[in-house]
């Protein structure tokens, strides 16, 4: 799986304080350096490198794999019928013809009480998840619809946005359809004048790694269960 461009939060082993801004928000995986840690940018603007070795210790934690183009191309999601899940797949291990989208699993679709496999990508072997009913779901914040943001260390827009210190509301996640990847595309409206508003779309991960914004006032996101998704590196 290739990493740099991957949605991430704080994992098991995290010992960074709050630079991410507290537990459950967002970053994005921008590198990886030659001593095995990777670069993240954390939704707040702060940066730091974490550690990601195989046998550990686990810094991170994916909790989105879609902007990456992760995809399962074979399997529609049983709920909201979306022909290509993208990221990681969920399988039901009581009901063979049940496979979840991340979104209708974290948004607890189908029977809480069936434990499930995930399948990170189509190649690898799945690992078995227990029952979400018994399990801890953990809320989420950073650059989400309704956050305000301001230009982030990749900005590259020049003064569209009203000028360096302006801020934007954020419209919607979009999809970035050229390189066939999801969750990686951020809407904003900037109140450029008192009578003008700019839209614009900006990177947020994705193939190119690159990060165009932060946030101001973050906002809510899809919860996760920390116990259900992968340590990244492992």
């Amino acid at each position: 799986m290739n990493l740099v461009g991957l949605r991430v939060v704080r994992g098991p082993d995290w010992d960074h304080g709050d630079i991410d801004g507290g537990n459950g928000y967002l970053g994005t995986l921008v590198n990886i350096c030659p001593n095995k840690t990777a670069q993240v940018v954390w939704d707040n603007g702060q940066q730091c490198n974490c550690r990601i070795l195989e046998n550990g210790p686990h810094d991170l934690k994916i909790y989105d794999s879609g902007p990456v183009g992760i995809n399962h191309i074979r399997y529609t999601c049983s709920t909201c019928r979306q022909k290509v899940i993208f990221g990681m797949r969920w399988q039901c291990q009581l009901c063979n013809d049940v496979s979840l989208c991340p979104v209708c699993y974290v948004t607890n679709e189908h029977n809480i009480n069936h434990p499930f496999i995930r399948y990170d990508t189509p190649q690898l072997q799945g690992v078995n998840i227990p029952e979400r009913c018994g399990s801890i779901s953990c809320p989420t914040m950073g650059i989400f619809p309704g956050a305000t943001v301001n230009r982030g260390r990749d900005w590259m827009q020049n003064d569209l946005n009203g000028g360096n210190g302006a801020t934007g509301k954020v419209l919607s996640i979009n999809n970035d359809e050229e390189s066939l990847t999801v969750r990686n595309m951020v809407c904003v409206k900037w109140s450029v004048t008192d009578q003008t508003d700019q839209t614009c779309f900006y990177r947020l991960g994705g193939i190119s790694g690159k990060v165009d914004l932060m946030f101001k006032v973050a906002s809510n996101g899809l919860p996760y269960y920390p116990d259900h998704f992968p340590d990244c590196g492992k």
